[in-house]
Parts: C-alpha cells; sequence; structure tokens
C-alpha cells in the first residue's frame, strides 16, 4: 500500500471514530430526569408527610413507601370513621423522635380530619436509607402479619 491509499483510508476513518467518540460522551454527560429511579432526587418536604389510611388499615399504593428527613413531621390520617394504630417493628426506637414503636389514632382536634396519628417527628439519630416496615390496623386489635393487606416503610434520607 502506498501512503497515499492509506490518508485515504485513514481520513474517513478518523472521522467516523471521532463522530462516534462525541456521540458515547454525549450520552454519559446526559442529566437524569426527576423521574430517574433512583434516590438521589428524593427531596425532603419541610411540611412534612401526611399519609391517608383507608378502612381496614391500607395506604395509597403511592404512599406505600415514603422518604423521609430529620425533623420531618409525619402524620397519617383518616377521614372515614375509625381508630387505627400504627406498629413499626420494635427495633425501629430510633425513627421517631419519640422513640414510640406504637401509635393509637385519636379525634383530630382541628377537625380536617376524622382521626388521626399527629405530631411524630423523624429522629436526628435515624440510620439514613434503612428501611422501617409497619403495619396500620384498626384500634384496639393485635397485630399480625394478616393485618393489611399492603406493606408500607418509611425510610430517613
Amino acid at each position: 500500500m502506498t501512503s497515499k491509499v492509506i490518508w485515504r483510508m485513514a481520513v474517513p476513518s478518523g472521522l467516523i471514530l471521532s463522530v462516534l467518540m462525541t456521540t458515547y460522551a454525549c450520552n454519559l454527560n446526559k442529566p437524569e430526569t426527576k423521574t430517574s429511579n433512583n434516590l438521589k432526587f428524593v427531596q425532603c418536604d419541610p411540611n412534612g408527610i401526611n399519609v391517608p389510611v383507608t378502612k381496614p388499615g391500607n395506604v395509597p399504593p403511592e404512599d406505600e413507601v415514603i422518604f423521609v428527613c430529620a425533623g420531618n413531621p409525619v402524620e397519617w390520617f383518616t377521614d372515614d370513621d375509625f381508630k387505627f394504630a400504627v406498629d413499626f417493628d420494635p427495633s425501629s426506637t430510633d425513627l421517631l423522635g419519640s422513640g414510640k414503636t406504637h401509635f393509637d389514632s385519636a379525634p383530630d382536634p382541628t377537625g380536617k380530619h376524622k382521626h388521626a396519628i399527629k405530631g411524630e417527628k423523624v429522629s436526628n439519630h435515624a440510620n439514613k436509607l434503612q428501611d422501617h416496615p409497619y403495619r396500620i390496623h384498626p384500634a384496639g386489635t393485635p397485630v399480625s402479619a394478616s393485618d393489611a393487606t399492603n406493606d408500607p416503610h418509611v425510610i430517613p434520607m
């Protein structure tokens, strides 16, 4: 091969290679969208988390996993006429500032909801990214794995 033939092959090959490398680099530099399925875009709501409860102790699918930050108030409420209880695993004493793992609803003094569990704030000492499953069940009934049809979770950020 002569040097002219080599240069004729090298120039188009180099052009194609540079286009491919640029395309690859641009794809690496794309920002992720806010709909990405990772924890990078989870944000804390300083106003707190409000979780609606329906009979017999269910929460909507979009509230089955909630992310909370230190100091966030968490409220469970129902607009139906029934009392309910929330029970975390006994090892979850670090999650909420009160250190409690059992909560009973009471009539909402503000009149906004019929029954609610209010005033529970996420502890500053909660283990970040640790999953805290809990059960919602009618008040006064013992807790069992079959009490709720879904399995809600709280994850501190």
